[in-house]
Protein backbone atom coordinates (compact mmCIF):
# COMPACT_ATOMS: atom_id res chain seq x y z
CA UNK A 1 0.00 0.00 0.00
CA UNK A 2 1.22 3.28 -1.04
CA UNK A 3 1.81 6.49 1.42
CA UNK A 4 -1.04 8.14 -0.36
CA UNK A 5 -3.22 5.50 -0.34
CA UNK A 6 -2.74 4.95 3.73
CA UNK A 7 -3.21 8.05 4.40
CA UNK A 8 -7.00 8.25 2.55
CA UNK A 9 -7.70 4.67 4.80
CA UNK A 10 -6.79 6.12 7.92
CA UNK A 11 -8.98 9.66 7.21
CA UNK A 12 -11.89 7.65 6.13
CA UNK A 13 -11.53 5.23 8.54
CA UNK A 14 -11.80 8.32 11.50
CA UNK A 15 -14.37 10.18 8.66
CA UNK A 16 -12.46 13.35 8.81
CA UNK A 17 -12.69 14.97 5.23
CA UNK A 18 -10.37 16.32 3.38
CA UNK A 19 -11.47 20.25 3.49
CA UNK A 20 -10.43 19.82 7.67
CA UNK A 21 -6.78 18.22 7.14
CA UNK A 22 -6.20 21.15 4.45
CA UNK A 23 -7.87 23.73 6.48
CA UNK A 24 -5.95 22.73 9.87
CA UNK A 25 -2.97 22.36 7.62
CA UNK A 26 -3.13 26.49 6.40
CA UNK A 27 -3.60 24.37 2.85
CA UNK A 28 -6.18 24.40 0.25
CA UNK A 29 -8.24 21.15 -0.30
CA UNK A 30 -6.88 20.32 -3.61
CA UNK A 31 -3.19 20.31 -2.01
CA UNK A 32 -4.33 17.84 0.20
CA UNK A 33 -6.56 16.33 -2.41
CA UNK A 34 -3.33 15.93 -4.49
CA UNK A 35 -1.46 14.47 -1.74
CA UNK A 36 -4.06 11.63 -1.80
CA UNK A 37 -4.11 11.10 -5.12
CA UNK A 38 -0.26 10.61 -5.45
CA UNK A 39 0.28 13.82 -7.39
CA UNK A 40 2.28 15.60 -4.84
CA UNK A 41 4.95 14.52 -2.60
CA UNK A 42 4.65 14.48 1.20
CA UNK A 43 7.35 16.20 3.06
CA UNK A 44 8.59 14.88 6.29
CA UNK A 45 6.62 17.95 8.37
CA UNK A 46 3.69 17.61 6.99
CA UNK A 47 3.45 14.01 6.92
CA UNK A 48 3.70 14.87 10.94
CA UNK A 49 1.21 17.11 11.04
CA UNK A 50 -1.06 15.02 8.89
CA UNK A 51 -0.63 12.24 11.64
CA UNK A 52 -1.18 14.51 14.22
CA UNK A 53 -4.42 15.70 13.03
CA UNK A 54 -5.55 12.05 12.01
CA UNK A 55 -4.66 11.30 15.60
CA UNK A 56 -2.57 8.61 14.79
CA UNK A 57 1.32 8.00 15.16
CA UNK A 58 3.46 8.85 12.36
CA UNK A 59 4.71 4.85 12.04
CA UNK A 60 0.96 4.24 11.39
CA UNK A 61 0.89 6.18 8.12
CA UNK A 62 4.17 4.59 6.91
CA UNK A 63 3.93 1.05 8.48
CA UNK A 64 2.18 -0.87 5.59
CA UNK A 65 4.59 0.68 3.11
CA UNK A 66 7.77 -0.50 4.32
CA UNK A 67 6.35 -4.09 3.59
Amino acid sequence: MKINEKLRQIRKSKGITQSFIAKKMGRTSAWYCNIERGNRRLLAEDAKRIAEILGVDIREIFEEVRK
